[in-house]
């Protein structure tokens, strides 16, 4: 992102927002309202999506996913395409990708989790965000059961999150403890978790000596050693990680970047029956479950019924159960706004790539005639005598004007011109049309281009008498010749281009071939092969 056109204090409050460095969320969230103020009132797209990614993350971080969180998302997202900002939309994506994995949209989150990653692949300085991107793939297969894919995948994040300077240990250390859940999920390869443990345990100590603060709770490592205890029936080493999971939760509360790791840990305690370490995470967790969206409100409330059922509680299971119920549906009206939210999105997108096709045929768009413009014909010759350089194959360039267009004018007024010009170019238009490999635009004035892809001469002087034979048959007349009808002269270079040759060789030959005619014979066809012009080459010339 080029953020030099600002001034220093707001490029600096910029880069701040970019690297997520700000002191505390609400300190983010601040200078966030500060950009997007001056976003709002200098009408730039870029620091409105700078300060939106920010506070789509900050609020995200604070309530987990809702309805007002996925229209900020995707207001950003219309603000960084706007802005051209790749990296923001490789984050805004990636945000919208887990938000659409917590409310179970798995086939929507993938979409967008490759979406981004599509996007950083744009930015070789920003590569080691690919790891970020692979962890977020690896949970929706995890979450599908496909626990071999998601190790696969993991697998792949572990180099990329090695070479980022941003946040290392933290990313490295929730990654080694979610493969080692995922070699216990897949076939409980006891053996390979264990070393994902010692790697995990390891990060937590590097960060302890000041090299990088973690600042995230254990939750996932504290699962870890939780099940590897399990599995070697250590059960002083389970129950102590246990307790320090309880510790962390009553030190640190709830919020939602942890609440995946915490119910999957109460989960686990119900798989395995251990209803009193069940009962203490309830009571920490109870007073927050009224915050929690509807999704993660159905996980919790799926073990509270455990639980109840466990302990014969059948009034606190009618009570739990029929709250299931209420949030189900709620689930339900809140899937299918969400569901609306993002289908009317997906239209306004199409409606904004519609106008911006439209925008862009209108500026490669001759407005007179239809025909392709110069800029269109620039673009569209380069491709070409690229093309047929590394091909090695003949390209013809032709140039053709109108003869006597100046007198026509001047004689019928220039709406008959122009009307003229619309007959001509219609009849180029049908010809380009007809002929694969043939390309047309306007020059300007009354002088046309066309372009002929791989044609060998005499093809190439086929259809250029062809194309003057369709011009004679509109039989506009001619201004100096009472009887006759209007002609077009044409001027062509064919030949495979050279390491020496250059477009403008052929545009040069062409123009120098049309000039030929126009002294000699007007309405005459005349074809070279070289750009320099001299006796020789004039008399290799084909003439028609």
């Amino acid at each position: 992102m080029n953020h030099h056109t600002y001034e220093s204090s707001i490029d600096h409050q910029i880069q701040t927002l970019v690297s997520r460095s700000y002191e505390s969320l609400s300190a983010g969230e601040t200078i966030a309202q500060e950009i997007l103020s001056l976003g709002n009132a200098n009408e730039d797209a870029r620091l409105q999506g700078v300060a939106l990614n920010a506070l789509c993350e900050i609020r995200f971080l604070r309530s987990g996913p809702s309805n007002e969180l996925y229209s900020l998302v995707y207001k950003t997202i219309r603000c960084e395409e706007t802005a051209k900002d790749t990296y923001g939309l490789a984050v805004s994506y990636n945000l919208l990708g887990i938000l659409n994995r917590m409310m179970l949209f798995y086939v929507r989150a993938m979409d967008n989790f490759l979406t981004s990653l599509a996007y950083i692949r744009k930015l070789p300085e920003r590569q080691s965000y690919q790891g970020t991107l692979y962890g977020n793939i690896a949970s929706v297969y995890r979450s599908l059961g496909n626990y071999e894919e998601a190790l696969a995948t993991m697998q792949k994040t572990i180099p990329y999150l090695e070479q980022s300077t941003s946040h290392r240990l933290r990313n490295l250390m929730n990654t080694w403890a979610e493969m080692g859940l995922l070699y216990l999920d897949a076939g409980n390869q006891v053996e390979k978790a264990s070393l994902c443990l010692q790697k995990t345990a390891a990060l937590i100590e590097e960060s302890k000596k000041g090299a990088e603060q973690i600042d995230i709770p254990y939750h996932l490592y504290y699962l870890l050693v939780a099940r590897v205890a399990r599995a070697h029936r250590d059960r002083k080493q389970e129950e102590r990680a246990v307790q320090e999971e309880l510790s962390l939760l009553s030190r640190l509360g709830i919020y939602s970047d942890s609440l995946d790791g915490i119910l999957e840990f109460m989960d686990y305690l119900i798989h395995n029956r251990e209803y009193p370490w069940f009962a203490r995470f309830q009571k920490i967790f109870a007073p927050y479950a009224d915050s929690l969206s509807a999704d993660s409100t159905l996980c919790w409330l799926d073990a509270c019924i455990a639980f109840d059922r466990a302990q014969g509680d059948d009034a606190q299971c009618s009570r739990d159960m029929a709250r299931y119920c209420d949030t189900s549906l709620r689930l339900g009206v809140e899937r299918r706004a969400l569901e609306l939210q993002a289908v009317q999105n997906l239209t306004r997108i199409e409606k904004m790539q519609e106008e911006n096709d439209r925008l862009s045929r209108e500026a490669q768009t001759d407005s007179l005639t239809g025909l392709p413009n110069r800029y269109s014909l620039n673009r569209t010759s380069d491709l070409w005598f690229e093309r047929a350089y590394r091909c090695q194959i003949p390209l013809a360039m032709e140039i053709l004007d109108i003869d006597c267009f100046k007198q026509y004018n001047d004689s019928y007024g220039h709406q008959a011109g122009d009307d003229c010009l619309r007959k001509v170019a219609a009849v180029l238009s049908d010809f380009r049309d007809a002929h694969p490999g043939v390309y047309a635009a306007r020059y300007g004035g009354d002088e046309f281009v066309l372009l002929y892809d791989n044609f060998p001469d005499e093809e190439v002087l086929r259809l250029a008498e062809e194309l003057r034979e369709r011009v004679r048959n509109l039989e506009i007349p001619a201004p100096h010749e009472e009887g006759s009808t209007l002609s077009i002269s044409q001027g062509i270079r064919n030949s495979i281009p050279t390491q020496e040759n250059k477009l403008w060789d052929y545009l040069y030959t062409a123009d120098n071939a049309l000039y030929q005619v126009k002294k000699t014979q007007k309405g005459d066809i005349f074809l070279l092969k070289d750009a320099k012009i001299s006796d020789l080459s004039l008399r290799k010339g084909h003439i028609l």
